[in-house]
């Protein structure tokens, strides 16, 4: 009868919480800080391996000659050391993916930037303009 009794008057407020690995773009746009962050995070992307971190760099430099394929290479590349490559990089999904979602990024920071109550216009002005030069970036590697 106790136990029934705790159960029914727990409180149901611990339940219902919100999370906290996941907001909305308005809630974690909704300040400079935010901003910031979202403009290093596309930064951030470009350091992935299959996008500026090695492939944009190496398969162009395979394709053209001017880079050998190793005895010791983990397998990647061989397809561009005989140009018998498909259409694309042979891994182009996550160039693609990355180029994308840095475009996305852009936008949003394009969308949220003006309603931000405490940039000072160096700041506004410094983040668009980044956004606008890794927007343009993604749709050049495009």
């Amino acid at each position: 009868m106790a136990a029934t009794l705790l159960l029914l008057a727990s409180c149901s407020e611990w339940i219902s919480t919100e999370p906290r690995h996941a907001i909305t773009d308005e809630r974690a746009l909704d300040d400079m800080s935010g901003i910031e962050g979202a403009v290093i995070g596309m930064y951030d992307i470009l350091q992935i391996g299959s996008y500026y971190g090695r492939d944009m760099f190496v398969a162009g430099e395979m394709l053209a000659d001017n880079a050998q394929l190793a005895i010791a290479n983990s397998g990647r590349f061989r397809d561009h050391s005989v140009n018998a490559i498909g259409s694309g990089f042979g891994e182009d999904v996550p160039v693609w993916t990355s180029a994308y979602r840095i475009i996305n990024t852009a936008n949003l920071i394009f969308e949220f930037l003006p309603d931000v109550p405490d940039g000072t216009p160096a700041r506004v002005n410094q983040a668009m303009g980044e956004a606008h030069f890794m927007r343009g970036l993604a749709y050049f590697d495009l």
